[in-house]
């Protein structure tokens, strides 16, 4: 098995030796690329919210998934850019102090 190395250019060296290893042995090896998606429920604990907040946010658009049969994914870098922009809001009412009120 592959030990998952840090940055790019060992992971490459790390998969290169194992398919070498593997063809000196007589075996084949198949490399496919998958992407990395979550599904609603995975972004949505993620973020801290319910599945049907995200559910309703890929439907207008805001947060970009693709379709899996019937489901939604959402790629890992759109989650990401969907953290970072709420992220960037939830600064905006700190810096604005509008989290420091007392809610009543």
């Amino acid at each position: 098995m592959l030990a998952r190395a840090g940055a790019p250019a060992q992971r490459l060296k790390s998969v290169t030796a194992y398919v070498q290893q593997a063809a000196a042995g007589g075996e084949t090896v198949t490399l496919t690329v998958k992407r990395r998606v979550m599904a609603s429920e995975q972004v949505a604990d993620a973020r801290g919210v319910s599945r049907p907040t995200i559910s309703r946010k890929v439907e207008a658009g805001e947060i970009r998934a693709v379709k899996v049969g019937s489901r939604n994914r959402v790629p890992h870098g759109e989650c990401e850019r969907y953290r970072g922009e709420t992220m960037g809001d939830l600064v905006d009412l700190t810096r604005d102090g509008a989290l420091r009120r007392p809610f009543r």
